[in-house]
């Protein structure tokens, strides 16, 4: 018998994100005593991380599913946090080094959880706020707080850019392999065997069609370079939508975010093509442009 085979003839692989950022990168890079610990660190970018994780002496705080809003309730919470901070944001892995300098460490994970890239980013936002709260309040430099989404490969690739740090699962297992327990590892490694089957639909009924996500602004800018490669734009009600038109009359398709392709959806009134996105931004009566880029889009469409 082996994990492997248990998978198939005892209990189901756990789906639950808790179980792989509550147990198994817990028992990953907290092991030898957090002797390993230097290894996740450099994964954040931080390099000769010292942390100390004897009870007696330890400049260590580790967390998982740190929920400060429920925490901060005692009397010598509220003295140390007066001000609070109202939004439940929980990190998945929140880790507080008191050394010099005293540094903040924070994770967003996924497994196989698959949410669109703006409420990832939303997300990513939001904790970034309650960062920057107990930044203040502990009196750790801008310089020394270290936030990161860690996503299966296959995921972080979908998804694209964020505005955090990314890091893989598969890259924790890398850098533990041989080191971290041979249970936790081979957990980690079945989980990601098993992301093609256990991975959830995209959230909500959008990004099911598109193969990338870009602003308004860059789909501008990329289609009248010629060096936009998706010919094809969606947005909810199409061209002539209300969504659409309300994106151009207000100057939010600058910001705004729309799902683009390479080949057509014949019958889907969503979709579009994007020289016709272009064409109706376009129209005098219509169009409006940021100011930063509006000198250089008036010099590229005279030389057309």
């Amino acid at each position: 018998m082996s994990l492997s085979a248990l998978m198939a003839t005892g209990l189901p692989l756990n789906r639950k994100e808790r179980f792989y950022t509550g147990t198994v990168l817990r028992m990953i890079t907290c092991s030898d005593g957090f002797g390993q610990f230097w290894r996740l660190a450099t994964l954040l970018c931080v390099l000769g991380l010292n942390v100390d994780a004897n009870p007696a002496t330890a400049n260590l705080q580790f967390f998982t599913e740190y929920g400060f809003a429920e925490s901060a309730v005692t009397k010598a919470a509220k003295e140390k946090f007066p001000a609070g901070f109202p939004s439940k944001e929980t990190p998945d892995l929140l880790m507080y080094v008191d050394g010099d300098p005293r540094r903040l460490f924070a994770v967003e994970a996924k497994m196989f959880h698959r949410p669109d890239k703006d409420r990832l980013v939303e997300q990513l936002f939001r904790q970034k706020g309650l960062l920057e709260f107990l930044r203040t309040s502990l009196l750790i430099g801008a310089s020394e707080v270290f936030h990161a989404a860690l996503l299966p490969d296959p995921f972080a690739k979908e998804v694209g850019k964020l505005p955090v740090r990314t890091i893989t699962w598969e890259a924790v297992l890398n850098a533990y392999d041989g080191v971290a327990p041979a249970y936790f590892l081979e957990m980690l490694r079945l989980a990601l065997q098993s992301y093609g089957e256990l991975k959830s639909q995209a959230t909500g009924a959008w990004g099911v069609n598109m193969e990338a996500k870009i602003s308004g602004a860059e789909i501008y800018e990329r289609y009248l370079d010629g060096t936009l490669e998706f010919p094809f734009i969606g947005r909810t009600g199409g061209l002539n939508g209300s969504k659409l038109a309300h994106d151009i009359d207000t100057g939010g398709w600058k910001s705004q975010s729309y799902e683009v392709r390479k080949t057509e959806l014949p019958g889907n009134h969503n979709w579009f093509a994007v020289a016709e996105f272009v064409a109706r931004i376009d129209e005098p009566s219509r169009r409006r442009e940021p100011d930063s880029v509006s000198t250089a889009l008036d010099s590229r469409r005279a030389s057309r």
